[in-house]
Protein backbone atom coordinates (compact mmCIF):
# COMPACT_ATOMS: atom_id res chain seq x y z
CA UNK A 1 0.00 0.00 0.00
CA UNK A 2 2.79 2.21 0.77
CA UNK A 3 4.90 1.62 -2.86
CA UNK A 4 1.36 2.32 -4.16
CA UNK A 5 0.91 5.76 -2.16
CA UNK A 6 4.18 6.36 -3.13
CA UNK A 7 4.18 6.07 -6.85
CA UNK A 8 0.21 8.46 -6.91
CA UNK A 9 1.70 10.92 -5.12
CA UNK A 10 5.67 11.30 -5.69
CA UNK A 11 4.53 13.29 -8.62
CA UNK A 12 1.82 15.59 -7.85
CA UNK A 13 0.85 17.74 -10.94
CA UNK A 14 1.50 14.84 -13.17
CA UNK A 15 -0.93 13.06 -10.92
CA UNK A 16 -3.71 15.82 -11.51
CA UNK A 17 -3.23 15.88 -15.23
CA UNK A 18 -3.23 12.96 -15.85
CA UNK A 19 -6.49 11.79 -13.25
CA UNK A 20 -8.08 14.55 -15.50
CA UNK A 21 -7.28 13.03 -18.98
CA UNK A 22 -8.67 9.74 -17.58
CA UNK A 23 -11.20 11.17 -16.08
CA UNK A 24 -12.82 12.21 -19.94
CA UNK A 25 -11.86 9.14 -21.27
CA UNK A 26 -14.18 7.10 -18.61
CA UNK A 27 -16.75 9.58 -19.28
CA UNK A 28 -16.59 8.16 -22.89
CA UNK A 29 -16.61 4.83 -22.42
CA UNK A 30 -18.75 4.29 -19.89
CA UNK A 31 -21.73 6.56 -21.74
CA UNK A 32 -20.35 4.79 -25.01
CA UNK A 33 -21.38 0.91 -22.60
CA UNK A 34 -24.47 2.71 -21.49
CA UNK A 35 -25.75 3.33 -24.47
CA UNK A 36 -24.86 -0.24 -26.30
CA UNK A 37 -26.57 -1.31 -22.90
CA UNK A 38 -29.89 0.63 -23.49
CA UNK A 39 -29.83 -0.30 -27.43
CA UNK A 40 -29.14 -4.26 -26.65
CA UNK A 41 -32.02 -4.14 -24.18
CA UNK A 42 -34.66 -2.54 -26.07
CA UNK A 43 -33.80 -4.85 -29.24
CA UNK A 44 -34.35 -7.62 -26.62
CA UNK A 45 -37.63 -6.39 -25.72
CA UNK A 46 -38.93 -6.00 -29.34
CA UNK A 47 -37.47 -9.12 -30.25
CA UNK A 48 -40.05 -10.55 -27.39
CA UNK A 49 -42.79 -8.73 -28.85
CA UNK A 50 -42.35 -10.29 -31.95
CA UNK A 51 -45.06 -12.77 -33.24
CA UNK A 52 -44.28 -16.31 -34.60
CA UNK A 53 -47.08 -15.92 -37.73
CA UNK A 54 -47.67 -12.14 -38.99
CA UNK A 55 -48.65 -11.00 -41.67
CA UNK A 56 -48.82 -7.19 -43.10
CA UNK A 57 -51.47 -5.38 -44.59
CA UNK A 58 -50.96 -1.88 -46.44
CA UNK A 59 -54.06 -0.58 -47.22
CA UNK A 60 -54.97 2.69 -48.95
CA UNK A 61 -59.10 3.40 -49.17
CA UNK A 62 -60.90 6.38 -49.84
CA UNK A 63 -61.65 9.42 -47.86
CA UNK A 64 -64.22 8.84 -45.14
CA UNK A 65 -65.58 5.13 -45.49
CA UNK A 66 -66.11 2.68 -42.92
CA UNK A 67 -62.82 0.24 -42.24
CA UNK A 68 -64.10 -1.90 -39.52
CA UNK A 69 -67.05 -4.64 -40.01
CA UNK A 70 -68.76 -6.56 -37.46
CA UNK A 71 -67.19 -9.48 -39.55
CA UNK A 72 -63.62 -7.84 -38.74
CA UNK A 73 -64.19 -7.84 -35.10
CA UNK A 74 -65.53 -11.56 -34.66
CA UNK A 75 -62.55 -12.87 -35.91
CA UNK A 76 -62.03 -15.85 -33.55
CA UNK A 77 -58.58 -16.36 -34.39
CA UNK A 78 -55.44 -14.41 -33.90
CA UNK A 79 -54.73 -10.84 -33.01
CA UNK A 80 -55.74 -8.32 -35.64
CA UNK A 81 -54.35 -4.60 -34.79
CA UNK A 82 -53.73 -1.51 -36.90
CA UNK A 83 -50.32 -0.95 -35.48
CA UNK A 84 -49.39 2.31 -38.45
CA UNK A 85 -51.68 5.36 -39.75
CA UNK A 86 -53.81 6.06 -36.72
CA UNK A 87 -52.15 9.24 -34.85
CA UNK A 88 -54.82 10.63 -32.10
CA UNK A 89 -54.69 14.05 -30.35
CA UNK A 90 -53.32 13.57 -27.04
CA UNK A 91 -54.65 16.98 -25.42
CA UNK A 92 -52.60 17.45 -22.02
CA UNK A 93 -49.13 16.64 -23.82
CA UNK A 94 -50.32 18.98 -27.03
CA UNK A 95 -49.43 16.80 -29.82
CA UNK A 96 -50.69 13.95 -31.56
CA UNK A 97 -49.16 10.59 -31.14
CA UNK A 98 -49.88 7.27 -33.51
CA UNK A 99 -51.63 3.99 -31.49
CA UNK A 100 -52.06 0.60 -32.00
CA UNK A 101 -56.07 -0.11 -32.17
CA UNK A 102 -57.18 -3.71 -31.50
CA UNK A 103 -59.52 -4.74 -33.75
CA UNK A 104 -59.60 -8.66 -33.07
CA UNK A 105 -58.25 -9.97 -29.69
CA UNK A 106 -57.85 -13.65 -29.07
CA UNK A 107 -54.52 -14.41 -28.11
CA UNK A 108 -52.36 -13.24 -25.61
CA UNK A 109 -50.78 -9.69 -26.01
CA UNK A 110 -47.30 -8.72 -25.84
CA UNK A 111 -47.40 -5.56 -24.20
CA UNK A 112 -45.55 -5.32 -21.19
CA UNK A 113 -47.46 -3.43 -18.34
CA UNK A 114 -46.36 -2.08 -15.24
CA UNK A 115 -50.08 -2.07 -13.65
CA UNK A 116 -53.40 -2.20 -14.87
CA UNK A 117 -54.28 -4.07 -18.03
CA UNK A 118 -54.65 -3.37 -22.12
CA UNK A 119 -58.33 -1.93 -23.11
CA UNK A 120 -60.79 -4.50 -23.83
CA UNK A 121 -59.19 -7.95 -21.22
CA UNK A 122 -61.46 -7.14 -18.63
CA UNK A 123 -64.93 -8.14 -18.70
CA UNK A 124 -65.83 -4.72 -16.66
CA UNK A 125 -64.73 -2.73 -19.79
CA UNK A 126 -67.76 -2.93 -21.48
CA UNK A 127 -69.05 0.43 -23.05
CA UNK A 128 -66.02 2.66 -21.13
CA UNK A 129 -63.48 4.85 -23.47
CA UNK A 130 -60.21 3.18 -21.84
CA UNK A 131 -56.38 3.31 -22.98
CA UNK A 132 -52.92 2.12 -22.15
CA UNK A 133 -50.11 4.33 -22.39
CA UNK A 134 -46.08 4.24 -21.87
CA UNK A 135 -45.03 5.45 -18.84
CA UNK A 136 -43.38 8.26 -20.27
CA UNK A 137 -46.79 9.14 -21.87
CA UNK A 138 -48.12 8.95 -18.47
CA UNK A 139 -46.62 12.23 -16.48
CA UNK A 140 -49.10 13.71 -18.73
CA UNK A 141 -52.46 12.45 -17.51
CA UNK A 142 -54.96 13.86 -14.52
CA UNK A 143 -56.55 12.39 -11.50
CA UNK A 144 -60.35 12.42 -10.55
CA UNK A 145 -61.67 9.97 -8.13
CA UNK A 146 -58.64 7.88 -7.96
CA UNK A 147 -58.08 7.33 -11.48
CA UNK A 148 -55.70 9.01 -14.30
CA UNK A 149 -57.35 10.09 -17.26
CA UNK A 150 -56.29 11.84 -20.44
CA UNK A 151 -57.79 13.60 -23.42
CA UNK A 152 -57.68 11.86 -26.78
CA UNK A 153 -59.59 13.90 -29.71
CA UNK A 154 -61.82 15.67 -27.34
CA UNK A 155 -63.34 12.77 -25.43
CA UNK A 156 -62.83 11.63 -21.96
CA UNK A 157 -60.52 7.96 -21.65
CA UNK A 158 -59.51 6.49 -18.75
CA UNK A 159 -56.15 5.43 -18.16
CA UNK A 160 -56.59 1.33 -17.38
CA UNK A 161 -52.70 0.58 -17.89
CA UNK A 162 -49.63 1.55 -17.73
CA UNK A 163 -47.02 -0.36 -20.01
CA UNK A 164 -42.90 -0.24 -19.34
CA UNK A 165 -40.80 -2.66 -19.27
CA UNK A 166 -38.10 -3.23 -16.57
CA UNK A 167 -35.33 -3.25 -18.99
CA UNK A 168 -35.84 -0.56 -21.54
CA UNK A 169 -37.82 2.22 -22.73
CA UNK A 170 -39.79 -0.18 -25.56
CA UNK A 171 -42.95 0.53 -24.23
CA UNK A 172 -42.96 3.79 -23.04
CA UNK A 173 -43.75 5.97 -25.59
CA UNK A 174 -47.15 3.39 -27.02
CA UNK A 175 -50.80 4.06 -26.90
CA UNK A 176 -52.82 1.14 -26.75
CA UNK A 177 -56.68 1.46 -27.87
CA UNK A 178 -59.46 -0.89 -28.49
CA UNK A 179 -61.91 -0.85 -30.94
CA UNK A 180 -64.44 -1.89 -28.32
CA UNK A 181 -63.38 0.58 -25.69
CA UNK A 182 -63.48 4.18 -28.22
CA UNK A 183 -65.41 7.23 -28.22
CA UNK A 184 -67.39 8.80 -31.60
CA UNK A 185 -64.05 11.38 -32.42
CA UNK A 186 -61.97 8.68 -32.45
CA UNK A 187 -64.10 6.28 -34.30
CA UNK A 188 -64.61 9.22 -37.28
CA UNK A 189 -60.63 9.84 -36.92
CA UNK A 190 -60.40 5.70 -37.60
CA UNK A 191 -62.75 6.33 -41.07
CA UNK A 192 -61.05 9.12 -42.03
CA UNK A 193 -57.61 7.73 -42.78
CA UNK A 194 -56.56 6.59 -46.36
CA UNK A 195 -53.19 4.82 -45.49
CA UNK A 196 -52.71 2.55 -42.66
CA UNK A 197 -51.35 -0.61 -41.93
CA UNK A 198 -53.06 -3.80 -40.21
CA UNK A 199 -51.16 -6.32 -38.75
CA UNK A 200 -52.73 -10.21 -38.36
CA UNK A 201 -50.53 -11.86 -35.21
CA UNK A 202 -50.57 -15.23 -33.72
CA UNK A 203 -48.34 -17.65 -31.67
CA UNK A 204 -51.06 -20.58 -31.70
CA UNK A 205 -52.01 -21.01 -35.51
CA UNK A 206 -50.31 -20.25 -39.13
CA UNK A 207 -52.04 -16.57 -40.05
CA UNK A 208 -52.18 -17.33 -43.70
CA UNK A 209 -55.13 -19.43 -42.62
CA UNK A 210 -57.71 -16.83 -41.78
CA UNK A 211 -55.85 -14.52 -44.34
CA UNK A 212 -58.64 -14.84 -46.72
CA UNK A 213 -61.87 -14.25 -44.06
CA UNK A 214 -59.98 -10.92 -42.91
CA UNK A 215 -59.56 -9.85 -46.53
CA UNK A 216 -63.48 -10.31 -47.44
CA UNK A 217 -64.38 -8.61 -44.44
CA UNK A 218 -62.19 -5.35 -45.52
CA UNK A 219 -63.53 -5.54 -48.54
CA UNK A 220 -67.05 -5.81 -47.50
CA UNK A 221 -66.73 -2.47 -46.31
CA UNK A 222 -64.03 -0.90 -48.94
CA UNK A 223 -64.64 -2.38 -52.23
CA UNK A 224 -62.50 -0.01 -53.93
CA UNK A 225 -59.55 -0.71 -51.39
CA UNK A 226 -56.17 -1.38 -52.69
CA UNK A 227 -54.48 -3.87 -50.23
CA UNK A 228 -51.15 -4.85 -50.39
CA UNK A 229 -50.21 -8.05 -48.27
CA UNK A 230 -47.01 -9.76 -47.32
CA UNK A 231 -46.45 -12.18 -44.70
CA UNK A 232 -43.21 -11.17 -42.21
CA UNK A 233 -40.53 -13.54 -41.59
CA UNK A 234 -37.80 -13.75 -39.16
CA UNK A 235 -37.33 -11.35 -35.79
CA UNK A 236 -38.48 -7.75 -37.66
CA UNK A 237 -36.14 -5.03 -38.46
CA UNK A 238 -33.68 -4.65 -35.44
CA UNK A 239 -33.71 -0.99 -33.95
CA UNK A 240 -30.27 -0.74 -32.52
CA UNK A 241 -28.90 1.42 -34.83
CA UNK A 242 -31.77 3.83 -34.41
CA UNK A 243 -31.16 3.37 -30.78
CA UNK A 244 -27.55 4.59 -31.12
CA UNK A 245 -28.32 7.10 -33.29
CA UNK A 246 -30.75 8.80 -30.70
CA UNK A 247 -28.37 8.41 -27.95
CA UNK A 248 -25.81 10.39 -29.89
CA UNK A 249 -23.38 7.16 -29.78
CA UNK A 250 -21.08 9.12 -32.55
CA UNK A 251 -20.69 11.94 -30.81
CA UNK A 252 -19.65 9.66 -27.93
CA UNK A 253 -17.30 7.86 -29.37
CA UNK A 254 -15.63 10.81 -31.29
CA UNK A 255 -15.53 12.49 -27.62
CA UNK A 256 -13.14 8.98 -26.87
CA UNK A 257 -11.09 9.23 -29.80
CA UNK A 258 -10.69 12.78 -28.60
CA UNK A 259 -9.67 11.61 -25.17
CA UNK A 260 -7.47 8.92 -26.31
CA UNK A 261 -5.43 11.23 -28.14
CA UNK A 262 -4.87 14.15 -25.29
CA UNK A 263 -3.04 11.14 -23.60
CA UNK A 264 -0.46 11.15 -25.96
CA UNK A 265 -0.21 15.14 -24.98
CA UNK A 266 -0.04 14.28 -21.76
CA UNK A 267 2.35 11.98 -21.76
CA UNK A 268 5.03 14.72 -22.67
CA UNK A 269 4.45 16.21 -19.65
CA UNK A 270 5.03 12.60 -18.05
CA UNK A 271 7.80 12.12 -19.61
CA UNK A 272 9.16 15.68 -18.39
CA UNK A 273 7.82 14.95 -14.86
CA UNK A 274 9.75 11.42 -14.73
CA UNK A 275 12.82 12.61 -17.05
CA UNK A 276 15.32 12.37 -14.38
CA UNK A 277 14.73 9.28 -12.83
CA UNK A 278 15.03 7.98 -16.34
CA UNK A 279 18.48 9.63 -16.54
CA UNK A 280 19.77 8.12 -13.69
CA UNK A 281 18.15 4.87 -14.48
CA UNK A 282 19.95 4.81 -18.01
CA UNK A 283 23.52 6.36 -16.44
CA UNK A 284 22.96 2.82 -14.01
CA UNK A 285 23.13 0.83 -17.12
CA UNK A 286 19.02 -0.02 -17.04
CA UNK A 287 17.61 -1.11 -20.40
CA UNK A 288 14.92 0.47 -22.24
CA UNK A 289 12.53 -2.17 -21.16
CA UNK A 290 13.03 -1.83 -17.46
CA UNK A 291 12.50 1.75 -17.62
CA UNK A 292 9.29 1.43 -19.71
CA UNK A 293 8.16 -1.16 -17.85
CA UNK A 294 8.21 1.01 -14.51
CA UNK A 295 6.71 3.65 -16.21
CA UNK A 296 3.78 1.52 -17.29
CA UNK A 297 3.42 0.11 -14.06
CA UNK A 298 3.11 3.99 -12.81
CA UNK A 299 0.53 4.61 -15.17
CA UNK A 300 -1.22 1.55 -14.57
CA UNK A 301 -1.37 2.71 -10.95
CA UNK A 302 -2.84 6.14 -11.63
CA UNK A 303 -5.37 4.70 -14.07
CA UNK A 304 -6.82 2.01 -11.88
CA UNK A 305 -6.42 4.76 -8.86
CA UNK A 306 -8.74 7.42 -10.77
CA UNK A 307 -11.16 4.58 -12.43
CA UNK A 308 -11.84 4.02 -8.30
CA UNK A 309 -12.48 7.44 -8.12
CA UNK A 310 -14.35 7.83 -10.68
CA UNK A 311 -16.68 5.02 -9.51
CA UNK A 312 -17.32 6.99 -6.02
CA UNK A 313 -18.19 9.84 -8.00
CA UNK A 314 -20.40 8.42 -10.48
CA UNK A 315 -22.24 6.34 -7.52
CA UNK A 316 -22.55 9.81 -5.55
CA UNK A 317 -24.45 11.55 -8.32
CA UNK A 318 -27.00 8.66 -9.08
CA UNK A 319 -27.58 8.19 -5.01
CA UNK A 320 -28.72 12.03 -4.96
CA UNK A 321 -30.26 11.56 -7.85
CA UNK A 322 -27.97 13.12 -10.59
CA UNK A 323 -27.67 10.38 -12.36
CA UNK A 324 -27.82 11.75 -16.29
CA UNK A 325 -24.07 13.31 -15.30
CA UNK A 326 -21.96 10.03 -15.07
CA UNK A 327 -22.77 6.50 -15.93
CA UNK A 328 -21.45 3.53 -13.49
CA UNK A 329 -22.20 0.01 -13.53
CA UNK A 330 -20.44 -2.91 -12.65
CA UNK A 331 -20.56 -5.91 -14.75
CA UNK A 332 -18.01 -8.60 -16.67
CA UNK A 333 -18.55 -6.90 -19.71
CA UNK A 334 -17.52 -3.48 -18.15
CA UNK A 335 -14.91 -4.71 -16.03
CA UNK A 336 -13.60 -6.62 -19.25
CA UNK A 337 -14.03 -3.02 -21.16
CA UNK A 338 -12.18 -1.12 -18.71
CA UNK A 339 -9.70 -2.90 -18.24
CA UNK A 340 -8.64 -2.87 -22.69
CA UNK A 341 -9.05 0.83 -22.31
CA UNK A 342 -6.21 0.80 -19.28
CA UNK A 343 -4.07 -1.26 -20.93
CA UNK A 344 -4.55 0.75 -24.52
CA UNK A 345 -4.49 4.51 -22.60
CA UNK A 346 -1.22 2.68 -21.20
CA UNK A 347 -0.13 1.97 -24.37
CA UNK A 348 -0.73 5.39 -26.25
CA UNK A 349 0.80 7.16 -23.33
CA UNK A 350 4.25 5.55 -23.36
CA UNK A 351 4.56 6.27 -27.28
CA UNK A 352 6.05 9.84 -26.54
CA UNK A 353 8.24 8.37 -23.30
CA UNK A 354 9.51 5.85 -25.28
CA UNK A 355 10.50 7.60 -28.76
CA UNK A 356 12.43 10.16 -25.89
CA UNK A 357 13.91 8.14 -24.04
CA UNK A 358 15.90 5.67 -27.19
CA UNK A 359 17.11 9.05 -28.20
CA UNK A 360 18.68 10.11 -24.57
CA UNK A 361 22.43 10.81 -25.07
CA UNK A 362 23.21 10.34 -21.49
CA UNK A 363 27.30 11.37 -21.92
CA UNK A 364 26.46 14.43 -23.68
CA UNK A 365 23.82 15.36 -20.22
CA UNK A 366 24.42 16.81 -16.78
CA UNK A 367 22.07 16.19 -14.00
CA UNK A 368 20.61 19.39 -12.44
CA UNK A 369 21.17 19.52 -8.82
Amino acid sequence: MKKIINILFRHKMILIFVMIGQFAIYISVFGILNTLNIAELKEKDRIESVYKSRIKMEIIKSFDSSLISEDLKNIDKANIIITKGLAVNYKEANSSYIADLIIALNEELPYKLIEGHIPGTDPDDKGKNLVAIGRDKCKYTYEENGKKYITLDNEKYEVCGILGSEYSDFWDYKIILNVNNIGDNVISRINELTYFNIEILSNEINVSDIYEDIYVAIKTCNNDAAIDSYKLYGSGESEIRKTLTRNNINKKICILLFSLCNCIVISEFYFLDYKKEIVIYKILGAKNSFIIKRLMISFVVISSFTLILYGLVATLLNTIGMNGLMYFSVSAKNIISMFIVILLVTALSMIYPYIKMTKLNITSMRLKE
